[in-house]
């Protein structure tokens, strides 16, 4: 790979963009090719408005700068509040308070408090089966399909995080903490301030493999984190995520009883208890993700992911070949996109 420095912020680590990318096969010069493209001077230039291009759409699809207000609608950037524990920190699986919930289950978070390194502060997340990872760094429900939240009982774990609360920075979530701490009617609930974007089983040496997880990119140092050793603070920004996120907290909130759901209202976002909002999550957002994905993509290579449709290639049968019954025919669907609005067959 060869890059070139892009505007950043002092604590970012987005600090370059890739000019070209080629396989290890090829060697490790840059390929004849590229260096056809960059001979002439209108060949750099050329080469330069493309890279600018891209930049460009990058930042605005993934609301960078100053959001507009049609980037507000779905903000993208997703501001971690707890990047891994420190070293002075735990985190176990603990059991929810509704056993109905099968696949969706709390971590208890111990770290200590910026002001006293003294007292620790205690923390729930709530978490996705779908969002462990394994002592080798693998999905847990792709090597052990068949393993429950109870399985996973007091398993020691490490976490990457993202604020479900009211508040984002250390001094908000914090707040909320004792909020829940010094109430009477709370003090028997286990209401997650936090969610689990990735939980990392923890080895018999306590060492975690993030292996092939996703990991953020610290970016600014506001909203001001968890881990007092970390000085700035990473951000997500993979499009699709929010929305995936979001509608995980909506089907735990809709799962809790009625008493736990009236304490969550009282710490955790609004949103997530808006009927309005959660059907915005199911029918508008993929509708936003399609089209910020869309802007990125210059070369049209979401094909590779969705496949084409020639409708052209679809021979059409007459009423009278046909079946008499369609029930128990055998049936092949020639494309289905999942992640639009109405599935296109």
């Amino acid at each position: 790979v060869t890059v070139r420095s892009i505007p950043h912020n002092p604590y970012s680590q987005l600090r370059y963009q890739a000019v070209v990318l080629w396989k290890e096969e090829l060697g490790h010069n840059i390929p004849r090719q590229v260096y056809s493209m960059a001979s002439t001077r209108q060949g750099r230039m050329d080469m330069s408005m493309h890279l600018d291009t891209v930049h460009d759409r990058i930042k605005q699809n993934l609301a960078m700068g100053n959001p507009s207000q049609r980037e507000l609608s779905y903000p993208t950037l997703i501001p971690v509040a707890l990047n891994l524990l420190p070293k002075d920190g735990s985190a176990h699986i603990v059991e929810t308070q509704n056993n109905s919930i099968k696949h969706m289950g709390l971590v208890k978070v111990s770290i200590c408090q910026f002001s006293d390194p003294t007292r620790k502060m205690e923390i729930f997340v709530m978490f996705h089966i779908e969002d462990v990872y394994d002592t080798q760094g693998r999905k847990m429900v792709e090597t052990t399909p068949h393993v429950t939240i109870q399985d996973l009982k007091n398993a020691d774990v490490n976490v990457i995080c993202r604020s479900i609360s009211k508040g984002e920075t250390y001094v908000d979530i914090k707040g909320l903490v004792d909020r829940i701490r010094s109430g009477d009617e709370y003090k028997n609930s286990k209401i997650p301030l936090l969610q689990a974007i990735a939980v990392f089983m923890k080895s018999k040496e306590g060492k975690i493999v993030t292996g092939s997880a996703a990991l953020p990119t610290f970016s600014r140092i506001e909203p001001s984190n968890l881990n007092r050793k970390q000085s700035s603070t990473a951000f997500y920004y993979k499009i699709k995520l929010r929305a995936e996120l979001d509608s995980k907290v909506y089907e735990y909130v809709n799962r809790c009883d009625n008493v736990t759901r009236n304490h969550m209202k009282t710490f955790l976002h609004t949103k997530f208890f808006d009927h309005k909002e959660m059907d915005n999550n199911r029918t508008n957002v993929p509708k936003i993700i399609l089209n910020r994905l869309g802007g990125i993509d210059v070369f049209r290579d979401i094909h590779y992911d969705f496949g084409h449709f020639n409708p052209s290639a679809i021979q059409t049968l007459n009423s009278g070949d046909l079946p008499a019954k369609l029930s128990s025919q055998g049936a092949c669907v020639k494309l289905l996109w999942f992640d639009r609005p109405s599935p296109k067959y």
